[in-house]
């Protein structure tokens, strides 16, 4: 089980999320602020085993939401990044997490930067 509660940096800074839900393969940590409030799901789930999938897979993702609310002056909008990996259970490694964020913050964010200027 992941510890509660929950650290991770988002665009104002390190924050500290709170468990507020927790189903059989899920849960959700939050924090509200002033102005904005923060979101991280984890969840869990199986593919069954199929003529495309004969192992079956496991899925997993975990998503990152901060919405800032809105102001006399800007409306409310929220950003959103998740990341997922599914493979068959026994092919399940944790390299494929590193791979994913290690390209994604390399060179000091080059690569997110680049996606979000519509590079591919």
């Amino acid at each position: 089980m992941l510890t509660d509660p929950q650290s991770a940096t988002f665009t104002l800074g390190s924050k500290t999320l709170v468990r507020v839900n927790q189903d059989q393969y899920s849960s959700e940590y939050y924090l509200r602020e002033t102005d904005t409030e923060y979101r991280i799901r984890v969840r869990h789930s199986k593919i069954a085993v199929s003529s495309k999938n004969p192992l079956g897979l496991e899925r997993h993702n975990v998503e990152f939401t901060e919405t800032t609310f809105a102001t006399g002056t800007v409306p409310e909008f929220t950003r959103k990044c998740y990341a997922v990996i599914e493979a068959p259970a026994s092919k399940m490694n944790n390299a494929m997490w590193a791979c994913a964020t290690g390209w994604l913050s390399a060179n000091s964010y080059a690569n997110a930067a680049a996606i979000n200027q519509w590079q591919s």
